[in-house]
């Protein structure tokens, strides 16, 4: 299974993108400032993870106390997630999902929770979950 997400809107705080599970669109994204990595460097909670292919994994998390989908091997950063969220107060570098509404997140728990089962429904079926960051 391949999860894009294309980063659509950039602005001075907050990156509003699209994401797809192979190919299909199925709900917007909410990320921190998208910066230029040749040009600029990590503010911690305040810039958004580089653009690039990532494993997927279904890792335990303390915060949300039950498995959650890891990104892996992303530069400059841990302990990146996909998980639910309205507003950039709900990440610190994480990708939040749910259905863009003025620059913030609706209905978060309901798209989190689609691409969780697709997420799980493919992993149990053993392919290899990837995420490529646009």
């Amino acid at each position: 299974m391949k999860i894009t997400i294309r980063r659509k809107i950039k602005s001075r705080d907050r990156t509003i993108g699209e994401l797809a599970i192979d190919g299909k669109v199925m709900a917007d994204t909410l990320e921190l400032r998208s910066i230029d990595w040749s040009k600029e460097k990590k503010v911690a909670g305040k810039t958004a993870i580089p653009c690039g292919c990532y494993v997927l994994s279904m890792r335990w998390s303390n915060k949300f106390k039950r498995k959650m989908p890891f990104l892996e091997n992303v530069p400059h950063f841990t302990g990146i997630m996909i998980h639910p969220g309205n507003s950039l107060e709900d990440t610190r570098g994480c990708i939040l999902v749910g259905l863009n509404y003025y620059g913030n997140l609706v209905r978060s728990k309901t798209y989190f929770e689609t691409l969780y089962r697709s997420v799980e429904e493919a992993m149990k079926s053993g392919e290899d979950v990837s995420v490529e960051i646009k």
